[in-house]
């Protein structure tokens, strides 16, 4: 007769359920450190573009429309001319004055904002264009760059700039991940004789 060894029989069952358990709360560890990581980089990478793309165009956008003379909108919403006045400082024989510039906005099909800065018709200056980003996404996620209001709660939408009291501009751009980040800021008129 063949003595058996306890020392063979195996786990039992207990051991196996505790030694289950234990790696199942390991395994759920590693994958929360993870997953942290994981979002404490999305939203690093957020963060950026917030800070960075998202509110340096919307701090000029919103300097030069809270001064505009007059603007002008394209009928997509992707591009804008605002009129701004600027002052030119005295020189030998010719006096200090004030004129206006134009300046473009635009959100392009290939993710780039633009502005291009056209001179007055009197001045030596050439027409300049400065690439802003490249990348936005206005064009790609469908929404526009600027949309007008005349109601004095900004809540009355209006389709002439001539009547606008205040504009909503709404930046749109992609984190590293092509995650879309978007921001919008209304900015009320303070060069129209309302």
């Amino acid at each position: 007769m063949a003595e058996q060894s306890s020392a063979e029989d195996g786990f039992t069952l207990v051991e196996l359920l505790v030694t289950s358990i234990f790696m199942i709360f390991v395994i759920t560890l590693v994958y929360q450190t993870i997953s942290f990581a994981q979002v404490g980089e999305q939203v690093s990478a957020r963060n950026n573009v917030m800070s960075g793309d998202v509110s340096t165009l919307l701090d000029i956008e919103d300097r030069f429309l809270s001064q505009n003379l007059s603007l002008t909108k394209s009928p997509d919403g992707y591009s804008y001319t605002v009129e701004v006045p600027v002052e030119v400082p005295a020189q030998i024989g010719i006096p200090y004055h004030i004129t206006s510039y134009k300046i473009t906005f635009t959100a392009n099909q290939d993710g780039t904002f633009t502005a291009l800065r056209t001179p007055p018709v009197d001045s030596s200056d050439t027409a300049t264009t400065f690439t802003l980003s490249t990348i936005n996404a206005n064009v790609s996620s469908s929404t526009p760059l600027l949309e007008l209001f005349y109601s004095h709660e900004a809540t009355v939408t209006s389709t002439e700039s001539t009547n606008a009291t205040s504009a909503k501009i709404t930046i749109v751009a992609k984190d590293s991940s092509d995650h879309l980040v978007r921001s919008s800021r209304t900015v009320w008129f303070r060069n129209r004789d309302q």
